[in-house]
């Protein structure tokens, strides 16, 4: 079954368009990529026009959802430097929900505490480095561990915890 946009014209496929069940047929009139334009439209006149009211209403949604802005972000920025991730923002947000502490130090995290990072931020760790997000090679730790870890595999850092521990016996 096809049916044609109402806005490019276009003759599409069905699951081309969103499901609207006032409208007869039971479809949006426009396709997704249509609707999609003119909702980024709408967003960016909105922000041209009055980015003290965008700003404020982000900032509530990230304050009442701090682990789905959390995961968000961190996927968004993980894709952007390159990575494959092989997760998607609902998992991680599920995962985020259930870390209430640094998997590696025990400390609370701060989560939606602010925008700005500071020690107990939670951040996403890659166990061994590689270049791919996976469940098995995921941990979130806090900023100031995951700092410290660098880019040593979890083995060699928990041995230069022990070395630098052992100075001080």
């Amino acid at each position: 079954m096809i049916k044609q946009c109402c806005e490019c014209k276009k003759i599409l496929p069905l699951d081309s368009f969103y499901k609207n069940k006032s409208n007869k047929g039971g479809l949006h009139y426009a396709c997704k990529r249509c609707h999609a334009n003119r909702g980024c439209k709408i967003i960016k006149k909105l922000r041209e026009t009055n980015p003290s009211k965008i700003h404020e209403r982000e900032g509530r949604y990230r304050h009442v959802n701090p682990h789905r802005t959390w995961a968000r972000n961190t996927i968004s920025a993980h894709k952007n430097r390159g990575f494959l991730v092989h997760l998607n923002t609902d998992e991680l947000e599920v995962l985020a929900r259930k870390n209430t502490v640094c998997n590696i130090c025990g400390s609370p995290l701060g989560w939606g505490k602010n925008t700005k990072v500071s020690a107990d931020s939670p951040t996403l760790d890659r166990v061994n480095n590689e270049q791919e997000l996976t469940f098995d090679n995921i941990q979130i730790t806090c900023h100031r561990c995951n700092t410290l870890k660098g880019t040593w595999r979890m083995e060699r850092f928990i041995n230069y915890c022990h070395v630098v521990s052992s100075r001080f016996q």
